[in-house]
This record gives C-alpha cells, sequence and structure tokens, in this order.
C-alpha cells in the first residue's frame, strides 16, 4: 500500500499530455460542467419544498434576514451555528418572488456547486495526484456523481456546497505547497487560508477543516516546504474569514430565535456515561462502513492508500503532506461527529451516518482511482483485501452495537448509498451493501489496473474506461432513484393538491398579521413561515386566544372530527380554506 501511494506521488504527466491543447481540456471541462448542472436542475424537479426539515429552513430564513427581510425560528443552537450558507443563498431573495420561486433559486445554487465537482476534482486529479489529463478528467466527472454528492444538489443544505469548497482547498493548500515562485506561493497561501476560513463559517465541520489547514501549515514548516512570510498571511486570511461568521451574526442580532439545545453538556459526558465510549467508537467505526458503502470501496482504498503512505511525509512531498492534512480532517470530522449526535435520538442511522464525511467521498475516491491504477498486480490484491476487511469489521460491530437497541427509527434520508445497495427503504441493512461494495470494489480495481502495464493493450484501457463509465452510470441511476424513493415521499405529502398555498392560492400578503397555533405540525411551521415573508409570524398556543394583533389565524383542523380542530369563529374569524392531509386551516378576522 505505501508503493501504491508514492506511486501515485511520483507519477510524472507524460510528455503527450502537456502537448495537448489546453483549448480542447477546457472545451470538455466547460461542456461537462453543463451537463452535471442540467442533470442536477432536472433531478430538482417536482422538489417544490424542502426535504431536511428544519435545517433548510433555518437557512433559507437567514439569508432572507441577511438581505432585509423578516426572522423567525430556527432549531440551531448558538455553539454551532454557522451563518456562511446563508450567505451564500442570499442571491434568491436579489429579486422578488415568493417562497416557492425562492427555493428553487437556492435549488439552482446548490446545483451550481454540486456542478463544481466536475471541474475541481478533474483539477484535484491532475495536479495533486499527477494523473494524465485524460484520466484526470474521467475520473473528475465520476467523483461528481457520487450519490452523496447529487443528492443534496435539489435541496437547501450545507452539504450542497461543501464538496466543491473543501476540494478547492486541497487543490489550493497543494498549490502553496508545490508552488515554484514566490507570488504564487503567496496567493495560494493567502487562497487556502481565506478558503478554510470560509469552510468554518458554513457549518461546524469547517472548524476541523480549520484544524487541519493549521496542522498542514505546520508540517509544512517542520517539512521546510513554506517559509513564515505566507504562513502569516495564510493565518492572518483564515482568521478574517473566520470572524465574518460574527459579522453576519451580528447582522442578524435577534431576528432569528434558535430553538437548539446545546451539545455542550453531552460533549463533556460522552465518553463516561452510560456506556457512551461504545457508541462513540460504533459511530465512529460506522462512518468507515458508509464510506465504503458510498464510494463502493474506493474511497476507503484510497483512505488506506494514504495511511499506507505517511511515510513519505518524511520525504517532504507536497502530495503526501496534503494528503496526511485530509486524513487529519477526516478523523476529526469522524470523531467530532460521533461525540455531538444526540445520544438520547436513537435513530440507527446515526451508527452509520455517512452525512459528515460526504463532503469527503470525492477526494478519497480520487484517490483510490489514482492508487489502484498505478499499483501492481499484488498490490491491487492486498488493497481490496484490505478493503474488505474493513467493511465486514466496521459492519459487524454496527451491527453487534444495534442488535441490543430497542425498536428505533430508521430514517432514509440519512442513508442514501446504504438503502440504494440494498433496496430496503425501511430498516438499516449491513449485509447486502457490504457485500456489493466489495464485489463492485474488486472488479473496479480489477478493471482499473489493466490500463496501467508496462504496455497496456487497447482492450485494458477499454476496461479501465469502462470502470468510469460503470460509476457514472451508477451515480446518475442512484441519484434518480433516490430522488423517487427517498425525497419525493418527504416533499410530495408537503404541498399536495388539495393543500392551499398561502399567497398563491389564498392571497395572502402585507396587509396581513398572520399568527399560527404551535399545535401545527412540525413541516408546515416552517413551510409558512417562508411563505410568510413580510414579517415574522408570530406564535401561539390554540389553548389560548389568538394574538388581538392577529388578522389571519393558522390553527389545527381536522374536518372528520376525530382530532383536535381549533375554531375560529369564537374569537370573530371566518374560515378561508383547510387542508385536510396536513390537519390545519387559515381564519381570517372579519371586518366589523
Amino acid at each position: 500500500m505505501q508503493q501504491t501511494l508514492a506511486r501515485v506521488d511520483e507519477t510524472p504527466a507524460r510528455a503527450d499530455e502537456h502537448r495537448k491543447p489546453k483549448m480542447a481540456v477546457g472545451v470538455v471541462i466547460a461542456i461537462g460542467f453543463v451537463v452535471q448542472l442540467a442533470w442536477r436542475l432536472w433531478l430538482a424537479r417536482g422538489v417544490v419544498a424542502p426535504a431536511g426539515h428544519p435545517d433548510e429552513d433555518g437557512y433559507l430564513i437567514a439569508a432572507r434576514v441577511l438581505t432585509g427581510g423578516p426572522g423567525g425560528y430556527s432549531t440551531e443552537n448558538e455553539e454551532f451555528r454557522r451563518v456562511g450558507y446563508p450567505l451564500l443563498l442570499t442571491p434568491a431573495y436579489w429579486w422578488p418572488g415568493d417562497a416557492f420561486a425562492i427555493f428553487h433559486r437556492a435549488q439552482v445554487i446548490s446545483a451550481l456547486f454540486g456542478a463544481a465537482v466536475f471541474p475541481l476534482a478533474a483539477l484535484f486529479a491532475r495536479r495533486v495526484l499527477g494523473t494524465p489529463t485524460r484520466w484526470a478528467v474521467g475520473a473528475g466527472f465520476a467523483a461528481a456523481t457520487l450519490p452523496g454528492v447529487t443528492f443534496y444538489s435539489n435541496l437547501a443544505m450545507t452539504d450542497a456546497v461543501l464538496p466543491a469548497l473543501f476540494l478547492g482547498w486541497v487543490v489550493l493548500g497543494h498549490g502553496w505547497l508545490a508552488a515554484d515562485t514566490r507570488g504564487r506561493r503567496w496567493a495560494y497561501a493567502v487562497a487556502s487560508g481565506a478558503l478554510a476560513g470560509f469552510i468554518y463559517t458554513v457549518h461546524v465541520r469547517g472548524t476541523m477543516v480549520l484544524a487541519a489547514h493549521l496542522f498542514l501549515m505546520l508540517i509544512a514548516v517542520l517539512a521546510r516546504r513554506v517559509t513564515f512570510g505566507p504562513v502569516l498571511g495564510s493565518i492572518v486570511a483564515a482568521g478574517a474569514l473566520k470572524s465574518l461568521n460574527n459579522v453576519l451574526l451580528a447582522r442578524i442580532g435577534d431576528e432569528i430565535h434558535l430553538l437548539g439545545v446545546s451539545p455542550g453538556s453531552q460533549l463533556g459526558t460522552a465518553l463516561t456515561v452510560d456506556w457512551g465510549i461504545v457508541t462513540v467508537v460504533t459511530r465512529i467505526v460506522g462512518q468507515f462502513w458508509a464510506m465504503g458503502v458510498g464510494t463502493l470501496g474506493l474511497g476507503l482504498v484510497g483512505l488506506l492508500a494514504a495511511v499506507a503512505g505517511i511515510g513519505d511525509v518524511r520525504r517532504r512531498q507536497a502530495r503526501a503532506l496534503t494528503l496526511l492534512a485530509v486524513l487529519v480532517a477526516t478523523g476529526l470530522i469522524a470523531a467530532g461527529s460521533a461525540v455531538s449526535l444526540p445520544f438520547a435520538d436513537h435513530r440507527l442511522t446515526y451508527f452509520a451516518y455517512p452525512r459528515y464525511l460526504h463532503f469527503l467521498y470525492p477526494v478519497w475516491l480520487l484517490v483510490g482511482l489514482a492508487a489502484a491504477r498505478t499499483a501492481s498486480r499484488r498490490r491491487r490484491i492486498q488493497a481490496v483485501t484490505a478493503t474488505a476487511a474493513l467493511m465486514v469489521f466496521s459492519a459487524a460491530v454496527v451491527g453487534l452495537h444495534v442488535a441490543d437497541l430497542p425498536p428505533t427509527p430508521f430514517i432514509a434520508f440519512d442513508a442514501v448509498e446504504s438503502t440504494l445497495l440494498s433496496w430496503q427503504w425501511s430498516r438499516l441493512d449491513l449485509v447486502g451493501p457490504t457485500i456489493v461494495a466489495i464485489a463492485l470494489c474488486g472488479l473496479l480495481v480489477t478493471a482499473i489496473g489493466r490500463s496501467e502495464k508496462a504496455r497496456p493493450t487497447a482492450s485494458g484501457k477499454a476496461m479501465a474506461a469502462a470502470a468510469l463509465v460503470v460509476l457514472v452510470l451508477l451515480g446518475g441511476v442512484g441519484a434518480e432513484v433516490t430522488r423517487e424513493r427517498v425525497t419525493m415521499p418527504m416533499v410530495g405529502p408537503q404541498y399536495a393538491s388539495d393543500t392551499p398555498k398561502l399567497v398563491r392560492d389564498l392571497k395572502l400578503g402585507p396587509g396581513d398579521t398572520v399568527a399560527e397555533a404551535w399545535q401545527v405540525r412540525f413541516p408546515d411551521l416552517f413551510n409558512h413561515m417562508r411563505e410568510v415573508d413580510w414579517a415574522p409570524i408570530v406564535f401561539f398556543d390554540a389553548n389560548v386566544p389568538p394574538p388581538p394583533q392577529a388578522t389571519v389565524v393558522i390553527a389545527p383542523w381536522d374536518p372528520s372530527g376525530r382530532g383536535p380542530s381549533w375554531d375560529g369563529r369564537s374569537w370573530g374569524m371566518a374560515f378561508v380554506a383547510g387542508a385536510p392531509r396536513q390537519g390545519w386551516a387559515v381564519w381570517r378576522r372579519t371586518m366589523t
């Protein structure tokens, strides 16, 4: 495995690669970007509301406040609160539009960042891993179609933008270490630091990325790859962008009320109370099982190759130092998420949770593909064997732990790859995805390795190309299937054919003061908060009189009479319309 990574590090670009017209490569990249963008926009069809309540609502409302609109409520907590992603969503509010138009614009922003994974992944494969241009383009396109990347492209979640931002940071960080002129060293140092600082403002995972950036600077200084001037510039840039979060929070002020519970007390006792250490270790191990499933084992091949190549750091190679920093980020995020996910919420998917490492999947997939290209037959067998052993071990650890749990909820939204490979949409299957991922890993590594013989044959090159095509097709089909099986069942019922839209259908507008009962079900509360975009909704308890200033009230309603119904007539209001499937109705105060 160490020799595998060494060959990845030392593989020089072939002479004919340098002679290929850059214009042709640029055209291919541009076409691929457009294809990726169009495909993501196609996946967004019919997705008219968030699936990831209340996270998406919180981001959209924060973006609304940043552009001068009203606030509302968010389930974020003070410690983990980040506002960099809402800043990226602010263009959605630059033109007038209702909540549905705003959400579609947010989907376009997500799709743009998702499509940007392709050129950035190709750049990473070419510059950092040293693969030939054609291979880098093909592998980059495959990395951009990973389910863990595409699944979020039709949603307004940080996971839609993090893969591109992280790839950008890796490429810039490597560029700093490999730069051959003083100007380039300064430019890459400042840019990589700034991007690490901005990733900090996007999500709490950015804290670990920022720590990895500081680690990269430290080992680069110790290895004498950089001088103190650019290091200082990188630190200043990172600090400046990190402080942007505080500036944005000050801009929001008290416009958004936080409902989230601080994880601080949990973090202090997670390893000592109620066998917490077992839960934490299981969650860490489970995340790497999920990575193996989500990358068909190739991500683990890359990760193991990077671990085996740590010794190359002593030779001060830019690629080895960069991958070591990515390893640090991966480990910190896996451990941090294992500790911070709620312990009282026994969701099965928390024990094999892929989401927090999803944005790293393209990097590890590309490292695995590069290692498979250059490894000898013996090394490829060792890599697949080690990957299979790790997957079986991690699946067993998770399986043993969850077997003792009481009946717990399973949410397919948290496990898109494992549900896809097992075709089990309502339960956690550890065996099926493990077998499928290991089998496909062996086949793909074998096919890819045949392209790098001393004298590769046409059939060998064709098999390697076919392996990339298989990855693309699996990603493409998987994205459509998970959209139909996971996203749409969560989105479709929110606005059924008999569900009135507050502004489009009922003509509510700036002249109305809207109050809503807390008893209205959870997703609808946040949908209405986004639809009413001229003033914050006033929330109240349906068991007490509505706020006197309210001209419109949304409250529980069951036309069958079997459930609770709020009667607005007692408060001088007339029934306007109702949503029988969602269980709420709109009442308007009558003129007296």
